[in-house]
């Protein structure tokens, strides 16, 4: 997850993409891949799984577009998915 610059979307782009269907990973530590989601939805709800176990989420990466959302822009997309 090291090219954040070139990969980074903005909470806005990000919320107009939380329902599409697209394969997102959970990436923990050393860039493992904890899981995959169907959606940027589902994967935001699986990081919290993963934390409440002990799990250290490092962000979401989606290959297509090289998208990295980063665990300070998860918490955001998290509040915002909330009040929709």
């Amino acid at each position: 997850m090291d090219n954040l610059g070139t990969s980074y979307r903005t909470d806005q782009d990000l919320t107009a993409m939380l329902y599409e269907t697209a394969n997102w990973s959970v990436r923990g530590q050393q860039g493992n891949i904890l899981c995959m989601a169907a959606s940027l939805k589902r994967a935001i709800e699986r990081t919290d799984a993963f934390s409440s176990s002990g799990a250290i989420v490092t962000g979401l990466t989606r290959p297509v577009g090289d998208i990295i959302v980063p665990p300070d822009q998860i918490r955001r997309l998290k509040h915002r998915a909330a009040a929709l």
